[in-house]
């Protein structure tokens, strides 16, 4: 959920207001083109006028319970230090929950994570038995994916994951044909806030 401070094709290309989807489809490239646990709170969007003449149609109650609600908010301030320029103001999921379902960057983190893990071992099933030789096999081969996204993309943004463990590898009794693997995963999370606090 897209919607600009603005209100409903709030933003504007050559004078002409465009559809919110213009614009969420601004930030899904933006994320396709940014590192999957990269944060894009306040990371600025081009494409988009600078200088917008609409009025903006919300109080900050009404984005702090647009943003509780898991709206992703897209603010343009017409004066001050980010006068003319487009961000979101938080990377929000629809799913509020907790940091890890509506962080958009956490999410985004772990769905590529799994599909690393589905891609990498989608070449046994159905092709070997269970046995110990092939249960350790399954076990190299998602330490090995998981052990690359251990490396930090930059001081900054971290690795994919901190750290991980496989707690679990086991056949499953209630269905013989099953191989369960549990993986616990430590994923970076965005730094929102800095509180500072100056003593004298």
């Amino acid at each position: 959920a897209c919607v600009p401070d603005r209100a409903i094709n709030g933003m504007r290309v050559n004078g002409v207001t465009v559809k919110n989807v213009h614009l969420a489809a601004a930030f899904a490239g933006l994320r396709s083109s940014s590192s999957v646990q990269q944060p894009l709170s306040n990371v600025t969007i081009n494409g988009f006028d600078t200088l917008n003449k609409g009025a903006v149609a919300f109080s900050e109650t009404d984005f702090s319970t647009m943003r509780d609600a898991g709206t992703w908010v897209v603010r343009q301030p017409k004066t001050g230090k980010q006068a003319g320029r487009i961000f979101s103001q938080r990377q929000l999921s629809t799913s509020n929950l907790d940091i890890y379902r509506k962080e958009q960057s956490v999410t985004t983190n772990i769905d590529n994570v799994a599909f690393a893990l589905l891609d990498g071992l989608y070449q046994y099933v159905g092709r070997v038995n269970i046995t110990d030789a092939s249960m350790a096999l399954i076990r190299d081969a998602v330490e090995t994916i998981l052990r690359e996204k251990t490396s930090a993309a930059t001081a900054t943004l971290g690795p994919q994951l901190i750290s991980y463990e496989i707690k679990s590898l086991e056949q499953v009794a209630s269905s013989l044909g099953t191989l369960k693997v549990q993986v616990s995963l430590q994923v970076p999370l965005p730094m929102n806030v800095i509180d500072l606090t100056l003593v004298i």
